[in-house]
C-alpha cells in the first residue's frame, strides 16, 4: 500500500545537514516532573542556518497532560496539542503522539544558542504521567561550499505484522544517498528497508525509538518498509522516513612548520597551519599528544584561515610531563566543515 499520511518536507540547496536524534524513555510525573536534554553544541554557524526542524514522539493516555516544552529559554509549547497521533491496538486509554515544530526562527534569533549550544527542556505540570520517547533534531545549513538534498516525510504510521508500505520520492535518489527511518516497536520485532539494491533487516529491543540507516547503491524512486515479525504481532510505529545526499568541499589544511623553546616551567610549542584550499574551515583544534595522552590544545574558528594563509598559533606544556632527552610529540590537527571533520598528524621530535 502507498504511504498517505506522511507530510513532505523538501530542500535542495547549497549547503548540509547537522542531524541530532536522541532515544529517550523519560517518565514525566509529579515525582519526575522536569528534564534537561543537551541537543547540540555551539552554534558557530547560526546566520547560516536555513530550517531547523524539531520532532518529539510521546506516549501518553486519551486524557492529555499538562505540560511545557521549551528551547533553552524560548517556550515551544504550553499545551499538549499532538501533530499526529496513534492508538495502541491492545490498549485503548494510551496512545503515541507526535509533536512537531518549525523552530528556525526561534534557533536563528536566540544568541544563546550560540554561546551555549542547544538544549530541550520538557516539564510535566499536572493530570497524568507521561513518557518522551526520544527527539529529533535537523539543522539545514546553507553554504557555497556544499550541496544538499534533503526530503524529509513525517507522520505517524502503524505498520503491522505482516504489512509492507511503499514511499515513492519525487525524483530518483542518487547513489550515495542516505535513507533514515526513525520507528518505535512497543516489543521486539524485526522490521526490513527494501530498495533497489541496498536491503536491511533489523531486530530492535523491546520498547524502543530507534534509527536505521541505508546507503543506496543505484538511482532509486521508491523504498519499501515491512514487519516481519513481531512478539505478540505487536505492530510498529514509523515516525519519519528522511532521504539525504550531502556534498561538502574538504578544506585542505596542513602544519607547515612546528617549533619549539622552554621559558621556565613549560615548553612553548609554535604550530603553523597553512590552508592549501579555497574552502576556509568552520573550526580548527590542535592537539598536542604525548604516548596517547592530551599534554596541550587550542581551538578557534577557521575564518581567518582564507586560501592561501597560513597562521601561527603558540601552545604551552608543562615541562614536567615531559623527560629530558629526546622527546617524540604527536601534533594532531583538526578541522570542521559544516557536519564533516578531518585530522592529520604530525611527528615532532624535541630535544631537551
Amino acid at each position: 500500500m502507498k504511504v498517505q499520511s506522511l507530510h513532505r518536507y523538501k530542500v535542495r540547496c547549497g549547503g548540509d545537514l547537522i542531524s541530532v536524534f536522541k532515544p529517550l524513555n523519560i517518565m514525566f510525573s509529579s515525582y519526575n516532573s522536569k528534564a534537561r536534554v543537551p541537543l547540540s553544541s555551539s552554534l558557530e554557524n547560526q546566520e547560516s542556518i536555513k530550517q531547523v526542524l524539531l520532532e518529539i514522539l510521546v506516549e501518553a493516555g486519551s486524557v492529555f497532560p499538562e505540560w511545557k516544552v521549551k528551547l533553552n529559554e524560548v517556550t515551544l509549547a504550553r499545551e499538549f496539542k499532538p501533530a499526529y497521533l496513534a492508538s495502541y491496538p491492545y490498549q485503548k486509554n494510551r496512545g503515541i503522539y507526535k509533536f512537531v515544530y518549525n523552530v528556525t526562527d526561534v534557533v536563528k534569533s536566540c544568541s544563546s544558542f550560540k554561546q551555549e549550544g542547544v538544549y530541550m527542556v520538557v516539564k510535566y505540570e499536572g493530570g497524568e504521567s507521561f513518557r518522551v520517547l526520544g527527539v529529533l533534531m535537523d539543522i539545514l545549513l546553507e553554504d557555497k561550499s556544499a550541496s544538499i538534498r534533503y526530503e524529509h516525510y513525517t507522520g505517524l504510521v502503524q505498520l503491522n505484522l505482516g504489512e509492507a508500505i511503499t514511499l515513492d520520492f519525487e525524483e530518483p535518489l542518487e547513489p550515495g544517498s542516505e535513507v533514515r527511518l526513525i520507528s518505535y516497536s512497543p516489543a521486539s520485532s524485526t522490521i526490513s528497508m527494501n530498495a533497489i539494491s541496498s536491503r536491511k533487516a533489523y531486530e530492535p529491543l523491546v520498547q524502543v525509538l530507534d534509527e536505521h540507516t541505508i546507503v543506496l547503491e543505484e538511482h532509486t524512486k521508491s523504498i519499501t518498509l515491512a514487519l516481519e515479525k513481531s512478539e505478540r504481532s505487536m505492530p510498529v510505529f514509523i515516525s519519519s522516513v528522511t532521504a539525504y545526499r550531502s556534498i561538502v568541499e574538504k578544506p585542505e589544511l596542513d602544519i607547515s612548520d612546528v617549533k619549539g623553546r622552554v621559558e621556565g616551567s613549560e615548553l612553548k610549542l609554535q604550530v603553523s597551519i597553512c590552508n592549501k584550499s579555497h574552502v576556509k574551515p568552520d573550526k580548527v583544534i590542535v592537539s598536542v599528544i604525548r604516548r596517547g595522552q592530551v599534554v596541550g590544545m587550542f581551538q578557534e574558528h577557521g575564518g581567518k584561515l582564507e586560501s592561501g594563509v597560513c597562521i601561527t598559533r603558540e601552545v604551552s606544556i608543562p615541562v614536567g610531563v615531559l623527560k629530558s632527552g629526546e622527546q617524540d610529540l604527536v601534533i594532531r590537527l583538526i578541522w570542521s566543515k559544516l557536519s564533516k571533520r578531518w585530522f592529520i598528524n604530525k611527528v615532532v621530535n624535541l630535544s631537551m
